[in-house]
């Protein structure tokens, strides 16, 4: 059994550095970041019921880790195709073999560009990632926008907690992520959720994709 917190294969909890052990942290749990668990939240099955309102034919997972939730999207919207990417090898490996007939990529968002062609997916979501790639956001957003069908969905769910000691000059807040990143980068909210406890804060934020990037 691993005695280890996960939080502190990706931050030092002394400094609050960024270490960014993703490889370790697939490699030592069994289920990193409880995905399996986390799949059957009220705040992922109100993502995954916002993702089931319009038709989808293609999908892309960011940060898909094992690809969980990646089938569980496919199946819910039944999509033609449903791709994965992370940034762990080792989480991709393990994805395509819980998972052959679905795509799965390893893709480091703070170093490689997105390949995938232009306008190819109708609903792109990114769960639980931001906190990783905070440095990028902007480009990540912009690229996201590049590769997103006109009138596509943009599905972001992303935790905030109570006491922030993280990058808090980049994100702190689902306000600042609405306006210094989304609107900015071509997206238009058509719903956001934000559920609060106990100073915690999981936003939620259904987007459709404007023409152009401001």
């Amino acid at each position: 059994m691993n005695d280890k917190n996960w939080l502190e294969y990706w931050v030092d909890p002394q400094t609050w550095e960024f270490r960014g052990d993703f490889e370790g942290i697939v490699s030592d749990f069994d289920d990193p970041w409880n995905c399996r668990e986390r799949i059957n939240s009220l705040e992922r099955k109100v993502l995954t019921t916002m993702a089931s309102y319009e038709k989808h034919d293609f999908i892309l997972d960011v940060g898909c880790g094992l690809g969980v939730y990646t089938e569980l999207l496919r199946r819910t919207t039944r999509a033609e195709k449903a791709v994965g990417i992370d940034v762990s090898p080792t989480a991709v490996e393990k994805a395509a073999k819980i998972n052959p007939y679905y795509e799965f990529k390893v893709v480091d968002l703070m170093k490689d560009q997105l390949s995938f062609s232009p306008k190819s997916f109708s609903l792109i979501v990114v769960t639980e990632v931001l906190w990783y790639v905070l440095p990028k956001l902007k480009d990540i957003f912009t690229g996201l926008h590049g590769i997103l069908k006109d009138n596509g969905v943009l599905l972001v769910e992303q935790y905030f907690p109570a006491d922030q000691k993280f990058g808090l000059d980049y994100l702190d807040s689902p306000e600042m992520l609405e306006t210094k990143y989304l609107i900015p980068a071509g997206y238009e909210i058509s719903t956001r959720i934000d559920y609060k406890e106990n100073g915690e804060t999981v936003a939620i934020f259904k987007c459709k994709k404007t023409q152009s990037a401001n």
